[in-house]
């Protein structure tokens, strides 16, 4: 069987392993880093090739790839989008979409007004603003939007998680490449186990802003049975600005409160989760996939904002979701812990979910798109 030459290029190490989904007899795999060698430890750690951000560095890459019959670009920010720009129509190239990239690009529909309030560095001078309306910092952030639209018209598939958020997208970036459905991974359900739940509920999946997680501090400090719960809120990553001090002064009226500061090994992942009744995020923009099934997984009860395209998605798939304004009234009755039923009955959502959108079909969809043009069989 002929292989695809495949290279998976990747800035962001959390997201690094996901290339395993790409391990078997159809796809050789090539790993590239932009960043600092020593900042992974993976699976791919021995065998990856790292680069540094340097024109000259992309400019290698560049001549690597063009070699490929298909290139994996996880987040598509300036550095990709340069290098899917430079590369020949021979390769295929895939965007495997985070979010960021396009929600970055409509701030008044990603924030909550609180959030709003908080949105300049704590750093930010009149200095630095004037700054940045001059020439050459203008001149800079033309050159990535345009760099940024040539890729979007280069790229031959947009990887997503949901057919919604894709069609929502659409209706303001008409020139989306077509889409293709992500795999849920089967596998992962064997670290499922029903823990007896504990009045513990996690707040959000990271320091970023996009987590809004001061207006559901704000709900929580005006409940009058608060002090029932602890709270962790997981704050190891992101940016440390004028917003995530206000997080954490908000947070103060609230006792049992917890910020994770450390990034958590797998297995402490977990363990939170096994632990947690309720998992609520108040992001307006689809994001932290990952913990919002690894609560599904793990019984925990799911609370999004309606005005997230996810929630909506995540009830046509059948899962039992809960909205930002029912954890309110829940929070008041105590009763944020799901029915031993219903915890089973999201884990079974989950599992039928792996089966409709599974590896398998996914794997030969993307060789098969790919081996036509490109191979010679």
């Amino acid at each position: 069987m002929h292989k695809l030459k495949t290279i998976h290029l990747h800035s962001d190490v959390k997201f690094i392993d996901d290339t395993r989904s790409f391990e078997n007899d159809r796809f050789a795999n090539t790993v590239i880093i932009l960043g600092e060698k020593g900042t992974y430890k993976g699976y791919y750690e021995k065998n990856a090739l790292y680069y540094r951000f340097s024109f000259k560095q992309l400019r290698k890459i560049i001549n690597y790839c063009k070699s490929a019959d298909l290139v994996i670009l996880y987040n598509l920010d300036f550095s990709k989008s340069f290098i899917a720009n430079r590369l020949p129509g021979t390769v295929k190239v895939a965007w495997r979409f985070f979010g960021l990239e396009l929600y970055s690009k409509i701030p008044d529909e990603v924030f909550s007004s609180l959030s709003v309030m908080h949105l300049e560095p704590s750093n930010t001078t009149w200095f630095s603003y004037l700054i940045k309306q001059m020439g050459p910092f203008k001149f800079k952030q033309l050159i990535k939007r345009l760099e940024f639209i040539r890729a979007i018209n280069r790229i031959d598939s947009f990887w997503g998680v949901s057919d919604y958020e894709y069609a929502a997208l659409k209706r303001k970036w008409p020139r989306l490449p077509e889409f293709v459905q992500l795999p849920f991974h089967e596998k992962e359900t064997k670290y499922f186990t029903i823990n007896k739940k504990k009045n513990e509920i996690i707040i959000g999946n990271s320091r970023n802003r996009y987590n809004n997680h001061l207006d559901i501090i704000k709900i929580i400090t005006k409940c009058r049975n608060k002090d029932k719960y602890d709270y962790f809120v997981f704050f190891s990553y992101g940016p440390l600005n004028n917003y995530t001090k206000a997080v954490r002064e908000t947070a103060a009226d609230v006792k049992k409160v917890k910020f994770i500061d450390e990034f958590l090994s797998d297995e402490e992942f977990r363990e939170v989760y096994r632990n947690a009744s309720a998992f609520v995020m108040n992001s307006y923009r689809q994001m932290a996939m990952g913990n919002i099934f690894t609560a599904f997984r793990n019984g925990v009860k799911v609370y999004l904002n309606k005005r997230n395209i996810i929630y909506d998605w995540l009830i046509k798939e059948g899962f039992m979701i809960y909205s930002v304004e029912d954890f309110t009234a829940d929070i008041e009755d105590n009763n944020i812990t799901l029915s031993s039923e219903d915890m089973k009955y999201n884990i079974n959502q989950y599992h039928k979910m792996t089966r409709i959108y599974n590896i398998l079909d996914f794997q030969s969809k993307i060789y098969n798109s790919n081996r036509v043009d490109n191979s010679t069989l």
